[in-house]
């Protein structure tokens, strides 16, 4: 196997021999002749692409060699607090609405040959903070625990700063700046109602637009480019479809301050093939929890879910599939405490 001293001497020498080709070939064609002149520029596509085949494996192996032994690694830290008001319109309605804060920071390792030219990319995406909004609308009806609500939840704007390194650009160089993250818009719809005194009947269903959504980091943007000999490049992370989620539950009270509940939900995913960042095509999930109301204004629930997450296959941003992933699963564990008055 050539050394990166040898497959980068062959690179320059294959860009030099296409760079003279073309130009002999508009002398050639300077003079009027058109049969030579067609021939010299054919000799210069042909040496371009054998020097851009060459280039992109150089590339590779640089990002490959550079990080040898590491794997690929993602870690998101999202943090958000809502605060609501709402405002009683009658016995039956109630309309409300508030701030969305929240804060955003990430981590990107990519490695592997697999990733092609983005071998060896590594990103620190700095912790920023923005709001966005809540509204909604619900109807009530008491007497028999009846309750439907619209909620709207709003895009939120982030201008994250980044560094990037990318071997196959520059092994050495860090890339800082800033780009932009619009985390998705939701529209979520909850509904209940009493079956008997005790027993209570859910839904919840919500819908992301989650197509709308992309990650473009600038350097990382830039070094696509080198792959798809365009002026758009490639995303780091993105979706080809929205995103559904439906839960039916039943809950059930066993004394006039102990209630527990179950529940069965099913996610569609975003797509499959999907991101080999997040490589999961929706999932089932099994629940559970119990509430304790421990004044009359006060509450304490906890609960947990079981998720059967689908079979997917991954893929990176040029729509090659990498990986495949079947028969994973995952836990979710949570405590809220509540007022209501």
């Amino acid at each position: 196997m050539p050394n990166f001293a040898t497959a980068q001497a062959a690179f320059d020498q294959l860009t030099q021999g296409a760079q003279q080709a073309e130009a002999a070939a508009q002398q050639a064609a300077a003079a009027g002749n058109t049969d030579q002149a067609q021939e010299l520029s054919a000799q210069a596509q042909s040496l371009a692409a054998q020097a851009q085949s060459v280039g992109s494996s150089l590339a590779i192996a640089q990002g490959v060699a550079t990080t040898d032994g590491e794997s690929t690694n993602v870690d998101v830290h999202s943090e958000n607090i809502t605060g609501l008001i709402g405002v009683k319109l009658g016995d039956n309605f109630q309309v409300y609405g508030g701030p969305a804060f929240q804060r955003l920071e990430a981590d990107v390792v990519l490695r592997g040959p697999a990733y092609l030219t983005s071998a060896g990319y590594d990103a620190h995406m700095s912790k920023d903070e923005s709001v966005g909004w809540v509204a909604g609308a619900a109807f009530m009806k008491p007497e028999i625990a009846l309750r439907a609500a619209l909620t709207y939840r709003s895009e939120i704007d982030h201008e994250n700063n980044i560094d990037e390194r990318l071997p196959a650009l520059d092994p050495t160089q860090t890339f800082s700046g800033d780009f932009e993250i619009i985390t998705p818009e939701s529209f979520n719809f909850d509904f209940q109602t009493g079956i008997n005194p005790t027993t209570l009947a859910t839904a919840k269903v919500r819908y992301v637009p989650w197509s709308d959504f992309a990650i473009v980091p600038p350097y990382y943007n830039a070094a696509s480019k080198r792959t798809t000999q365009d002026d758009v490049g490639l995303p780091l992370v993105s979706y080809d479809d929205d995103q559904w989620q439906v839960e039916l539950g039943l809950a059930k009270r066993l004394s006039p301050a102990v209630a527990v509940s179950g529940s069965l939900g099913w996610d569609s995913g975003a797509g499959n093939p999907t991101t080999s960042l997040g490589p999961i095509e929706g999932y089932y999930s099994v629940g559970a929890g119990a509430k304790f109301n421990m004044t009359e204004n006060w509450a304490l629930s906890a609960g947990g879910k079981y998720l059967m997450f689908g079979d997917a296959k991954g893929s990176i941003p040029n729509n090659k599939v990498v990986s495949n992933f079947e028969d994973n699963d995952g836990y979710v564990l949570g405590v809220k405490l509540s007022y209501q008055d």
